[in-house]
């Protein structure tokens, strides 16, 4: 068991209960089956996006890699886009930012 510093996702053991707390086998499945839906890939990124901030915390990179593409696929779909009032904007913006910080990220 290691520790690189003081917070509480500091240490090997509180980044081994993360993936207890965030099933990371349901969005891979949901990945596997293609049936990831978008609002679903957002909440999945930003999931991940705020607990690597607390502690770098280490994802399977084919997760990554396809919320990435779930979500670049949500920019293309017009349709889908203009169910929003503002025809998407702020949700295009948001996702864009989405996109950004999964592509900082490092997985195994």
């Amino acid at each position: 068991m290691g520790a690189w510093g003081t917070g509480s996702f500091d240490n090997d053991t509180a980044l081994d209960f993360v993936p207890e707390i965030v099933n990371f086998s349901i969005i891979k499945k949901l990945i596997d089956n293609d049936s990831l839906y978008y609002n679903q890939a957002r909440v999945a990124a930003e999931i991940l996006l705020h607990l690597d901030k607390l502690g770098g915390l280490w994802t399977d990179q084919e997760i990554i890699d396809c919320l990435i593409g779930c979500l670049e696929g949500l920019l293309e779909d017009k349709k889908w886009l203009h169910t929003w009032n503002d025809k998407g904007k702020a949700t295009k913006k948001d996702v864009k930012r989405l996109i950004k910080g999964l592509k900082r990220m490092e997985g195994f």
